[in-house]
């Protein structure tokens, strides 16, 4: 079995359970969370910045240090730092990779969990970086909100898009079973995926800050990694069946004759 066909490998309906146990590799990732969220709380609130602050900083990502300064490494330790003036954005995160997480966890096991949920944070970091180079070769106005947002200066940080691409892989894994929205309404799982697309174009409809980029990005590399779409060997193989399609359409019609009716005129058989 193909290594797609393994990730999206179906569980019986109703064989998911989004508040189960914590799951090792889920459990790591969210003491390793927290313990550098207590950190940045540390040093950013209570020893009134310094070096260890710009530090800090540094392993956020802003597609201008990485372009200019060569800091690569921000691609994938933004995903791991959260806004300390806002409990909520860790605690929301970490959520999210408690109850798609640990359904993934046990299906995939750790090491391929682990590796899906690094490429998704990786996933979002690319594609924060492309977006920036778009709105810079756009000419987008400094003073604007997309500039802002999606601009070489702006600063994303937040384990958002490798939880994303979590719940595109729960989605895509778990289609049929029934989750509920808000605790309250009946969804299948599948609806997951244009939910959070509605949910990205009304926050920037409402020009909230959020890191947009980076929410697409890892919801991309997840829908990729799951459907096997980013492998080459898909599209081939995608190639290859149109052309036997074609072949055979031409084939059938070398085999069609025309028909006179005298009442119903000339028909292909």
């Amino acid at each position: 079995m193909s290594e797609n066909r393994r990730l999206r490998a179906q569980m019986p309906q109703g064989g998911v359970n989004l508040f189960g146990p914590l799951t090792r590799m889920v459990k790591i990732l969210l003491i390793i969370n927290f313990a550098i969220y207590v950190i940045e709380l540390i040093v950013f609130n209570w020893m009134g910045g310094g070096p260890l602050a710009r530090g800090m900083l540094e392993l956020t990502l802003m597609p201008k240090h990485v372009f200019d300064k060569l800091f690569v490494w921000q691609v994938g330790t933004y995903a791991f730092l959260h806004d300390w003036r806002d409990p909520m954005h860790i605690l929301m995160n970490m959520f999210m990779l408690w109850i798609f997480g640990s359904p993934l966890e046990q299906r995939w096991g750790p090491r391929r969990f682990l590796i899906f949920y690094l490429v998704c944070g990786v996933g979002g970091g690319l594609m924060t970086l492309l977006l920036s180079l778009l709105v810079t070769l756009l000419g987008v106005s400094p003073s604007s909100f997309f500039f802002a947002a999606f601009g070489p200066n702006a600063i994303h940080l937040g384990a958002s898009g490798a939880v994303i691409g979590l719940t595109a892989a729960f989605a895509l894994v778990w289609s049929d079973s029934q989750i509920y929205m808000f605790f309250v309404l009946p969804m299948r799982a599948k609806w997951l995926i244009p939910l959070e697309l509605a949910l990205e174009l009304l926050m920037l409809l409402a020009q909230r800050r959020v890191s947009y980029s980076a929410h697409l990005g890892g919801l991309l590399f997840g829908i990729l990694i799951v459907t096997g779409y980013w492998r080459p060997r898909y599209w081939l193989d995608q190639w290859h069946l149109w052309r036997i399609r074609q072949k055979h359409k031409k084939k059938t019609r070398s085999h069609l004759s025309v028909v006179k009716d005298d009442e119903k005129g000339r028909y292909l058989h």
